[in-house]
């Protein structure tokens, strides 16, 4: 019985807990184009996950980080080593 409480405990705080969202937008026009790719963070994010956005000459315009929905999942069985995330990026406009 205590064990089942705790797998629902634990099972509820995930549900809960929601996707993490993060975004930065500059001033400039978003013109450019929209890219995306995956990553992860490191040693319970001590570590942060680096863009090179090479093909955005002009610079960048907005960039959105979010934990996808398995995220969660992965950091729960690496105990935080690893955390999956998605970034999106628009390159801004010439």
């Amino acid at each position: 019985m205590r064990r089942r409480s705790l797998v629902a405990a634990l099972a509820a705080g995930v549900l809960a807990a929601g996707c993490m969202t993060a975004g930065v937008s500059s001033p400039v026009e978003r013109d450019g184009p929209r890219r995306g790719d995956e990553g992860a963070l490191w040693f319970w994010g001590i570590t942060d996950a680096v863009l090179y956005a090479e093909e955005c000459e002009h610079g960048l315009a907005e960039v959105r980080t979010q934990l996808p929905w398995y995220g969660y999942f992965v950091a729960i069985l690496t105990l935080g080593l690893v955390i999956p995330i998605d970034r999106q990026y628009t390159c801004a406009a010439p």
